[in-house]
């Protein structure tokens, strides 16, 4: 059978999975795609700056003539045709320049991301031997990239929360950082291919690595916007009490009727004519776009505020978590507080769940989903098979983590190192502690004993204040409600409700709470050895910071998200999450 075309080595439909073919692939769009929508979008900046006055200027006559005389779709057509069939064309309309050295943002010069201009085509002008080089060294960083982020944020690497414990012979010392294993491994593969693996030879690798992590902070904001702007719209269609049940959902429909009603009187001529106009003044309209915004940031700083959805639509519409403040508020309110949330150390039975027409009906006379009762009854029963099933061997042999009988043996020994490691390390943090180590005394009691019972609140809390054991509780007999911490053993059985003879050793009034941060009780490297060799939770902490600056650090909490949720509906404060 002839291959279409006379042309071998195309892809089967039934290709075989690997990730290696998977990192090729995504290889191949970097040096592809996305560097060519890197060049077409800074072509974009380059005509819309007015920077080259004459091109844009021509461009923009030739486009509201067109859009004068309603030619603007023959205009396209000829300008595509001809960078089609005519190759003199693309430069003449659009000049080439090393897409390094145009600035993204204005449309000028800036110094490229590898500190100088050593390629042409690459993202970072970094230094190249040969022409292309450059694109491939940036294109394996990019997704090594990834892959280090990828692995961050399954491992849940959170330096920020780290306890203060860099000082040596800490747990956090004793442990590798899991996240150069990703790194450590593509720059033996590199090397193995008789590729570029030290920074010094792969010019690319610093700027890339660089690029990379600083897109991750705005990228994480955009998904939690997205997110947010969602939960609104669902708890505006949706609303839960105390808010209101029909207000928000009426000025999302009002916001449609004139839409509903212009909709009689716009011709599509009309609208076309108005977008057109609009696309050729925001594309050509960049020098008086700028000196609006000049007029407004000057004469109303907060306009951008103002038109943002939850500012303007959905003013009021609360998210998931403003919603749960709310609800928390509220029982603080009525001296009712939610209690801790259950634990549960037991797998969840693999049972059907309890079906009603709330979750599964249909309309009429019809059956749900067309399907008879047994039918359904046989898709819900549990099938211990389905769970293992994948698409086929290729993809059992990309996800096998087995690692053979001497393989696990030299696993159970490191794990069986580490175990000892850290408790050595645990073991040292007693001594050092005795001698007066603030680092050692915050890492007391993190790891808790297999019998201690790590139950308590929503009044009191186990927790340790300078390495002492004791409890952090909430006092609201007095006008002023105050969290205190206290060293009395008689909490453990009596409680702290309206006592008064636990002198504790410092006590803040809630509504004095200026800062709250969530602290770990180790640092993330430790949190994964601790469960990976010990097979326990560590207990993290929280740090209190009052109106004057002054720092309460209260540690091995179990319970800590909930003294800290308590803290957060207390006082009336209003917080911002950083």
């Amino acid at each position: 059978m002839p291959v279409p075309g006379g042309l071998d080595l195309n892809i089967a439909d039934e290709e075989e999975f690997s990730p290696d073919k998977l990192r090729a692939n995504i290889e191949r769009i970097y040096t592809t795609v996305i560097i060519g929508l890197m060049g077409f979008g800074k072509q974009i900046v380059r005509l819309r700056s007015w920077r080259e006055t004459r091109r844009t200027a021509w461009f923009c006559s030739v486009y509201f003539v067109g859009w004068w005389f309603d030619l603007l779709v023959p205009l396209f057509s000829t300008v595509i045709i001809a960078l089609i069939a005519y190759p003199p064309s693309r430069p003449f309309l659009f000049p080439p320049a090393p897409l390094a050295l145009v600035d993204g943002k204005t449309g000028g010069v800036q110094k490229p991301k590898a500190g100088v201009l050593g390629s042409h085509d690459s993202a970072t002008g970094a230094p190249e031997n040969m022409k292309g080089e450059a694109v491939e060294q940036e294109a394996s960083n990019f997704v090594n990239g990834i892959a280090s982020v990828a692995l961050s944020s399954a491992t849940g690497k959170h330096p920020q929360t780290d306890a203060p414990s860099s000082e040596e012979g800490s747990p956090a010392d004793a442990v590798p950082d899991p996240t150069a294993i990703t790194m450590a491994a593509a720059n033996a593969r590199e090397k193995a291919n008789g590729g570029k693996a030290t920074a010094h030879q792969d010019k690319t690798k610093v700027p890339m690595e660089n690029a990379m992590w600083t897109k991750m902070r705005p990228i994480m904001h955009g998904i939690a916007d997205v997110s947010d702007t969602w939960e609104r719209f669902a708890n505006a269609l949706s609303p839960t009490p105390p808010f209101p049940h029909d207000a928000y959902r009426l000025r999302l429909a009002a916001l449609v009727v004139p839409m509903l009603g212009a909709s009689f009187f716009i011709s599509s001529y009309m609208l076309v004519k108005g977008i057109t106009f609009g696309t050729g003044f925001g594309f050509f309209g960049d020098p008086v776009i700028q000196r609006g915004l000049e007029y407004l940031n000057q004469n109303y700083p907060n306009w951008q505020k103002l038109l943002e959805l939850r500012n303007s639509v959905l003013k009021g519409v609360p998210t998931n978590a403003q919603l749960t403040v709310t609800l928390l508020r509220i029982g603080e309110a009525n001296k009712a507080p939610l209690p801790p949330v259950p634990r549960y150390h037991d797998a969840p039975p693999e049972e059907p769940a309890a079906m009603t027409d709330e979750h599964l009906r249909a309309t009429g006379a019809d059956w749900p989903l067309n399907a008879t009762q047994d039918e359904l009854d046989e898709a819900m029963a549990h099938d211990p098979r389905v769970p293992h099933e994948t698409g086929g061997s290729d993809i059992n042999a990309s996800k096998d983590h087995k690692h053979g009988k001497k393989g696990s043996r030299l696993l159970g020994f490191f794990k069986h190192t580490a175990k000892g490691a850290v408790e050595t390390a645990i073991g040292a943090d007693k001594l050092k502690a005795k001698v007066g180590s603030e680092h050692a005394k915050n890492r007391l009691g993190a790891i808790p004993k297999t019998d201690e019972n790590p139950l308590s609140g929503p009044v009191d809390f186990k927790s340790r204040y300078h390495g002492k054991k004791g409890h952090v509780y909430i006092s609201s007999k007095a006008t002023i409600p105050c969290v205190s911490f206290s060293t009395d053993s008689t909490i453990e059985k009596i409680g702290s409700m309206e006592r008064e003879d636990l002198h504790p050793i410092w006590s803040i009034p809630v509504g004095d709470i200026r800062e709250l941060k969530k602290v770990g009780g180790y640092g993330w490297k430790a949190k994964l050895v601790v469960g990976w060799a010990l097979d326990k939770e560590i207990a993290d902490g929280i740090e209190i910071v009052d109106r004057k600056g002054s720092t309460w650090l209260l540690t091995a909490m179990p319970l800590r998200d909930e003294l800290f949720n308590r803290l957060c509906a207390m006082g009336g404060q209003k917080w911002e999450a950083w």
